[in-house]
């Protein structure tokens, strides 16, 4: 009898080992199935990673996004808005799948929930039939809805990121985890992308007017110009500068000479196209860019402007010879005048000296039959729209 109930007990306890192994299996499986997927999450953050920090373009990094959200993480609607500066607002940048037609450059004001999201850093909406986020509206009334607040190494918050799947509660503990470290990652990037971007909008701008300056308006001309005549389109040049500019500064001071520059800027850059191009060429001196408009277009341009500018007020401007602050348009256009960009430029100075030449407060340009080796003495009928003919 004693030797029997030793056989059973050696029996349960071989049993029991053997429960004990298959137990210990099944968790190294499981650890190992845990491993193998953090494995796949670390490659899957690295390639995205990778591929968005090897620009520094935030249009290219967030086409590159939108392809990883779409194809990897089967997000079915995605939003990316940047903070840019001190600016009170998320500017919308990069997007899909969102619910009606998105208007362009729309931005969130940063206040009330928003506000409070962005502060508690992430949100997870589980079910957007339930919610009035101040992104529902945007990302559709269904289906489940993560937000993350973007924020840089110096911990400023510079975007949102929102990802949207179309069925309720479709986001596991597990991708909430993964997108946040994604999205921390995203802040530093974004963060270095924006000090880039400015640092480089200052390199281009006029600091006086905040236009374009001179460097960056010769790239474009070049751009530009090359393009047009890549496609067969028209391209325009105004050359602009201010009458008796110097009669004003001597008058009143150079600070009140860098209140009219800065007013001028704003009035040329309040009636011209998006696609057009303002910049400060120098001292008192503007030049735009008119892309696929004509010689007529653009002649026509220049007198609006210049009417304009004859009808806005400017401080002091009644001490000025004719009472009033004026400007002179030069404009030459691709391809009558020119067969390449500096000569284009060139033709377009020569209209404005002539302009000048004939009394100021007009529009000077080459008559449109006049080739460009013909540039170097113009008639009489080179003026056009002079303020006494017009009766202005």
């Amino acid at each position: 009898m004693p030797e029997r109930n030793a056989e059973n007990s050696g029996g349960r306890t071989g049993l029991t080992r053997v429960d004990e192994l298959r137990k210990e299996i099944r968790e190294l499986e499981k650890v190992n199935q845990e491993l193998s997927e953090r494995v796949l999450e670390l490659d899957m953050m690295y390639q995205m990673l990778r591929s968005v920090a090897s620009t520094l373009d935030l249009g290219e990094m967030l086409e590159t996004l939108k392809t990883h959200f779409r194809s990897d993480l089967n997000i079915d609607r995605y939003a990316f808005f940047v903070k840019r500066g001190e600016e009170d607002a998320l500017e919308l940048q990069g997007h899909f799948g969102l619910a009606g037609r998105v208007r362009r450059n729309l931005k969130l004001p940063l206040h009330g929930a928003l506000r409070q999201l962005v502060r508690k850093g992430r949100h997870y909406y589980r079910d957007l039939a339930r919610t009035d986020s101040p992104l529902s509206e945007l990302m559709g009334s269904e289906g489940s809805l993560v937000v993350y607040a973007l924020r840089s190494t110096e911990n400023e918050v510079v975007g949102l990121l929102a990802l949207g799947r179309k069925a309720p509660n479709a986001f596991s503990k597990r991708e909430l985890t993964f997108l946040e470290k994604l999205a921390q990652q995203l802040g530093n990037v974004v963060g270095t992308m924006l000090v880039f971007e400015r640092t480089r909008e200052m390199s281009f701008t006029d600091p006086l007017t905040g236009v374009s300056n001179r460097r960056y308006f010769n790239q474009m001309l070049v751009r530009e110009f090359e393009r047009a005549r890549r496609y067969g389109r028209a391209l325009s040049v105004l050359m602009i500068d201010i009458d008796h500019f110097k009669d004003y500064n001597d008058t009143h001071g150079h600070l009140a000479g860098d209140a009219v520059l800065r007013k001028l800027a704003n009035e040329l850059s309040d009636s011209i196209r998006r696609t057009d191009f303002l910049a400060r060429y120098g001292g008192e001196e503007f030049v735009i860019l008119l892309p696929e408009t004509t010689w007529d277009r653009a002649v026509a341009v220049a007198e609006k402007l210049r009417r304009k500018v004859q009808k806005a007020q400017f401080n002091g401007e009644a001490l000025l010879p004719e009472g009033k602050l004026t400007i002179s348009v030069g404009v030459a256009s691709y391809p009558q005048h020119a067969e390449d960009p500096l000569t284009l430029l060139d033709v377009a100075d020569r209209s404005l000296y002539q302009a000048k030449a004939a009394g100021r407060n007009r529009v000077g340009t080459l008559p449109r039959e006049v080739p460009p080796e013909r540039a170097d003495v113009l008639p009489d009928r080179s003026i056009l729209w002079a303020p006494d003919e017009r009766g202005d």
